[in-house]
């Protein structure tokens, strides 16, 4: 059994959230362009003063990207991750929300120097793991187990 407990700090809350603002400042311009197209299209059949609707469609991905205050890390940041290498499960907890997976379903793991993000089929990002959160085994069995899957 491998477990990282503990909260995310340092370069990996900094990487988690850059990866979360990129991610709302994507979808934040995808909503923005589904908006403008019917706005062009009722500007041009109505009156052009229609267009002034851009005015709030613009600063909607810099919005989204804003980070997130520190009262809702808990929804974003994991305290704890297990891997039962038993029962081949993996379980991501905090305070505020509860994840689990099968090994089987881990597509890839990312190695990002202090820590790992661990990508599984149902897209759940909160498989977070801290290097210096280990607590129990060691990075030679989570590399072990992740054989051919980190990157």
């Amino acid at each position: 059994m491998i477990v990282f407990e503990g909260q995310i700090s340092g370069k990996c809350k900094e990487g988690v959230l850059r990866r979360g603002a990129k991610i709302s400042f994507i979808g934040g311009l995808i909503t923005s362009i589904l908006f403008a197209i019917p706005t062009v299209v009722f500007a041009i059949k109505t009156d052009w003063i229609v267009l002034l609707f851009f005015l709030v469609l613009i600063p909607f991905p810099f919005l989204a990207a804003i980070p997130p205050k520190e009262k809702y890390y808990p929804t974003i940041f994991p305290s704890k991750v297990i891997i039962d290498t038993q029962t081949g499960v993996i379980t991501t907890q905090s305070s505020q929300f509860f994840a689990e997976s099968s090994i089987a379903e881990v597509v890839k793991v990312l190695d990002k120097g202090e820590w790992y993000l661990i990508y599984v089929k149902s897209k759940d990002g909160r498989f977070i793991c801290q290097k210096d959160l280990l607590i129990n085994g060691t990075l030679e069995e989570f590399e072990k187990v992740f054989k051919g899957k980190i990157i």
